[in-house]
């Protein structure tokens, strides 16, 4: 893999500038922001082509891509998680990866990848057409994590595996059979339900996963609780507040988690024209005070200084 953007020398905005300029110019115009302090970001991207695939892999510190609605450049992704993990959004759904998952998105649509901490995703990129399936089947395929235990999909990880491997060593031989044996599996994989659909097993981790894109669609509003999402899921509290017991927050510490990460990220947009108190309350944070005081608990600092960090002399009084 030829490397694209190794940030070791750079630091702070500087760092954060490469790596948003590199992830557009390597794959499709995206948006990016830190979820934390931009001190301490870093990143390596590395990039290759193995017959029609563009195969890269991105090692990075916490933060947010997104890509918002614009043209259609053409291609899917598949994001493969080596390390660490990372929250895929689309099409109104929500999966978690974790080492060993994968998954795919349209560039055709707004997508989102949350990562919370350090992590390494092999991101294979093709055009869609190579695919050869319905696109209105496509929509019903994106953010789901891809089981690899059985199936086609038992079939696929190994290869994926060997793929990152390989190309790190450069490009390998018979990439065009490899393209091909990459594309044909992950469409059986994607064509079978079994493939994606949890096992009756695994409801507790459909529901939570339904329910985090629930919150997700609607954490500005200042009405989101738990009684709420338990109610649009037709289900108990208690039994929702199970769903969470293996999450680092229960529900309602995941809805504040979620506000304080969004308000990070308009905190730290320098073309962002709302006061500190107004991004509070456009995510659901209605009192100044109350808002101000869960951010600096979260996050080290109050909101306003956190935003001073993103912001030079001239800019602070805004």
């Amino acid at each position: 893999m030829t490397v694209v953007l190794d940030t070791a020398g750079r630091t702070g905005e500087d760092a954060f500038d490469a790596y948003r300029n590199a992830v557009s110019r390597t794959f499709v115009p995206l948006l990016a922001e830190p979820s934390r302090a931009v001190d301490a970001f870093s990143c390596r991207l590395r990039s290759s082509e193995m017959g029609l695939l563009q195969v890269s892999e991105v090692e990075a510190t916490a933060h947010v891509v997104r890509r918002d609605a614009g043209d259609d450049p053409g291609y899917l992704k598949l994001g493969v998680q080596l390390a660490g993990s990372a929250i895929l959004r689309q099409d109104g759904r929500s999966t978690t990866l974790v080492a060993g998952d994968f998954a795919l998105y349209d560039t055709a649509r707004p997508y989102e990848l949350e990562f919370h901490d350090e992590y390494t995703m092999l991101v294979l990129m093709f055009r869609r057409s190579l695919l050869r399936i319905p696109t209105a089947e496509l929509r019903t395929r994106t953010a789901r994590t891809l089981r690899s235990v059985d199936g086609a999909g038992a079939l696929l990880s190994p290869l994926l595996d060997g793929v990152a491997r390989e190309c790190r060593d450069g490009a390998p031989a018979g990439g065009g059979h490899v393209c091909d044996a990459v594309l044909s599996l992950l469409a059986a994989s994607l064509a079978a339900p079994a493939a994606y659909e949890p096992r009756s097993g695994d409801r507790l981790v459909t529901l939570r996963e339904s329910a985090k894109a629930y919150i997700e669609q609607h954490l500005g509003e200042s009405s989101l609780d738990v009684t709420r999402v338990a109610q649009a899921h037709h289900v108990s509290v208690r039994y929702l507040q199970k769903a969470f017991a293996e999450e680092a927050a229960n529900v309602a510490g995941y809805i504040r988690l979620r506000r304080l990460e969004r308000c990070s990220v308009d905190l730290a947009d320098l073309a962002q024209p709302r006061s500190a108190a107004a991004i509070g309350a456009r995510w659901g944070f209605v009192d100044a005070g109350h808002f101000s005081r869960v951010f600096r608990t979260h996050f080290g600092v109050p909101p306003g200084e956190y935003r001073a960090r993103y912001r030079g002399p001239d800019l602070q009084s805004a």
